[in-house]
This record gives structure tokens, sequence and C-alpha cells, in this order.
């Protein structure tokens, strides 16, 4: 058994694991004898540049959240990453991961880009952070057929597009949390081009500008659907949704519940903050959790 000394702490060369977490590094150490490396943490330090981690090919995930990046480099060699957390740096632009063919989860939320680009090569790829970006298109992502999770909260996309090569995606996010991004958010309008997505199962449109439910005649196996915050003024366009279980509506412009009875599989409906007086539909009354608080009803 040998031992190396890495930030005065001893670990033995044969480790599958070290965490340096919040040691204030702005260097990356020596890690060279750790062939056997699988899982590296250096979240929360000050490493500008990412160097000397070609001799670890055993390394499967990498976590750099919380540095002080500016480009991704030098990590060609690593052949077996399957997950790469890049978030909360200083990265504009996404480049270098075309050999990362393994990868299979990819974080490079927090940092400025403002392009989806150069992620041909990620063909296994299946979980993709964009989150608190800078990004206003949807685009460049027709290789990434393994896609199952797409998160794109906080960006600057207008529109829904340019999605139907992912025919394997389950949940897809525009959310926008206004509270803590201030200036910073999404405005979409309309709610489209989702008919060939066949597996999705939770959409996520929280806060955009959305005043129609539309464009989810095809999306019959959503089990999700979240349009919390916009400026929706009735539930409509439902039909084809036969396996919803949760569905929420709080915080828009709805005065009456109607058109969810043929939904058999609603289990949860949130329509907090709206200005409803009446319950039309009889489904309202069926589902298990009803949440109808700060509303009108009885005050007509």
């Amino acid at each position: 058994m040998k031992f190396v000394k890495i930030c005065g702490k001893k670990y033995d060369t044969n480790t599958t694991s070290i965490n340096l977490s919040g040691l204030r590094l702005k260097r990356m150490p020596d890690l060279s004898a750790f062939k056997s490396l699988e899982k590296l943490y250096l979240t929360k330090n000050k490493i500008e540049k990412v160097k000397g981690l070609g001799e670890l090919l055993s390394l499967k995930e990498l976590y750099l959240s919380g540095n002080e990046l500016v480009k991704i480099s030098d990590l060609d060699k690593l052949k077996n990453l399957e997950i790469l957390d890049l978030s909360n740096n200083k990265i504009r632009q996404i480049a270098n991961l075309d050999q990362l063919t393994c990868l299979k989860t990819l974080s490079l939320g927090g940092n400025p880009i403002d392009k989806i680009e150069n992620l041909d090569g990620l063909i296994n790829l299946e979980v993709l952070y964009f989150n608190v970006c800078l990004i206003d298109k949807v685009e460049n992502l027709e290789n990434t057929v393994a896609l199952k999770e797409l998160y794109l909260d906080n960006n600057k996309i207008t529109k829904i597009e340019n999605l139907e090569h992912l025919v394997k995606l389950q949940i897809l996010s525009f959310w926008n949390d206004y509270h803590n991004q201030g200036f910073r958010g999404n405005k979409i309008t309309k709610i489209e081009n989702l008919n060939t997505l066949q597996s999705l199962e939770s959409l996520f449109l929280n806060n955009n500008y959305i005043t129609k439910i539309d464009g989810l005649g095809k999306s019959n196996t959503l089990k999700n659907l979240d349009l919390e915050g916009n400026n929706i003024q009735k539930i409509e366009g439902l039909e084809g949704l036969e396996n919803l279980e949760q569905l929420n509506l709080s915080n828009n412009q709805l005065t009456t519940i109607e058109n969810i009875e043929g939904l058999k599989k609603l289990k949860k409906v949130y329509l907090k903050e709206n200005a409803i007086q009446e319950i039309i539909s009889p489904g309202a009354i069926q589902v298990k959790e009803l949440h109808l608080q700060t509303n009108n009803i009885g005050n007509t």
C-alpha cells in the first residue's frame, strides 16, 4: 500500500474517491499517482485552469463547480468520464468536449454562456444543465439524441424550438425564478414544437409570458405540467393529456375551474393566487389535492 500527501492529507494511491472541495486551491494538485481514481471533487476552490488530469483514465465523475474557470480544456483524455460539473464558473464558450463520448451528465449552469454549441460528440448524454446562463435560443442539440433531461431555467429564451430529435426527453424546463435572478428570465409566450417528444413526462414553464394553454395535443405521456406565474385566463387544451397527474396553474388570471373532468389520472391541482369565483368542472372535486388559497370563491 502506497500513500501520497495531497493538500496536507495522505491518500492511498489505490483510492477511488478524493474530495478536495473548499480548500481555496488556486491550481490543480498533482494527482498522477492515483490511477484508480473514479471520483474527484474540487468544488468551491479558486482554480483557474484544468490541467494534469490526463493520467486519470479511470475517472468517471469530476466536480469543479464554483471555481474561476474561464474555458473548458484538458479533458479530452478522460474517455470514461460520465459526470462533469462545471457549473458556477466564468466559462463563456462550450468547447473541447467532443472526446467525452461516455458522458451522461453535464452541468454548465451559472456560467456566462450565450450559445449552445459543440455538443455533437456527446452521443450518450442524458442530463444537461444550462440553468442561469445567457442563452437566447435553443439550438445545436441534433446529435444529443440520448438526452432525457434538459434544464434551461433563467436564460433569455423566447421560443420553444429545435427539440424534434430529442425523442427520449422526459424532463424539459424553462423555469424562471425572478426573486433570485432579477433581470434574467426566459420570455416564452407560446407552448409549441413539442409534438415529437414522445417520452416527455414533466414540462416546467413557470413565470413566463404564456397566455393560452395549447400545443399539448400529442403530449399524452405528460405527467407533470407546471405553468405557474403566467398570464393564462382559461383552463383549456388539456384534452389529450390522459396521463397527467399534477397540474400547477397558480398565480395566473383564472376565474373558473373547468375542462379537467377528462383527466382521469389527475391527482394534484394547484390553482392558488388566481381570481377563481366558481368551480364548473366536476373533475375538480375528484382530485386528491386541490389547492385554492387566495382566490375569490364564494365572494361573487
